[in-house]
């Protein structure tokens, strides 16, 4: 046994889709972890309609799972992979690209949220058929050790950012007027179009600073 895995981590191809698969099912999972407290805590979202961005992106997911099977009909598994891979990269750096640019509103927080997770029914499914395709000799060690390559990227500390954002809140809480002034317009100019959600919200954190 020990063998086979030796193996199989000297296998590029193996460890190569085995990873591709595991660092997108990571991004779920940071999504997963921190979505609920960037969408209602800093932007304001009611908690009641959370659950509806949620589906939504799950809808996503599934959506593209179908599409997904249609596709390699008349394509090889590697080349909607290869285009899949895309979307999750464009969708990662443009929302970081705009977070650091401090143009990053509501609106577009959900665009890249749903890009990222809608990807995943294409990458997912297809990563894990490709690794396995040359395994069938050894295919309950290559599905254990890729199950867990995958599930070990996906736990690496999603909860890391959320206490980032925790910290840096309670610093604008307890610093000075015009940071905390700031901060609040920041968090108001990404709550449209959910103002009249976010109202109540916004009125704790006035109340906060």
């Amino acid at each position: 046994v020990l063998s086979n895995y030796g193996e199989l981590l000297r296998d590029r191809v193996f460890v190569g889709y085995s990873l591709s698969a595991g660092c997108a099912q990571a991004g779920m999972f940071a999504y997963i972890a921190g979505s609920p407290f960037v969408l209602i805590e800093l932007h304001g979202i009611d908690p009641s309609h959370y659950g509806l961005v949620f589906g939504a992106n799950a809808l996503g997911l599934i959506g593209m799972s179908q599409l997904n099977a249609r596709l390699v009909r008349n394509r090889t598994l590697d080349h909607v992979l290869r285009g899949a891979l895309v979307a999750p990269c464009l969708a990662g750096l443009a929302l970081a690209a705009a977070v650091l640019a401090g143009l990053a509103p509501l609106p577009v927080l959900l665009a890249g949220f749903f890009v990222f997770i809608a990807s995943l029914g294409c990458i997912l499914p297809n990563a894990s058929a490709l690794a396995m395709d040359r395994q069938g000799h050894r295919a309950g060690t290559a599905s254990a050790l890729m199950g867990t390559l995958q599930f070990s990227l996906g736990t690496l500390d999603p909860g890391r950012r959320r206490r980032q954002l925790l910290a840096r809140r309670q610093r604008a809480a307890a610093g000075g007027g015009h940071g905390r002034l700031r901060y609040r317009r920041r968090a108001d100019a990404g709550l449209w179009p959910f103002r009249r959600y976010g109202a109540k919200r916004r009125t704790n954190w006035a109340l906060m600073a």
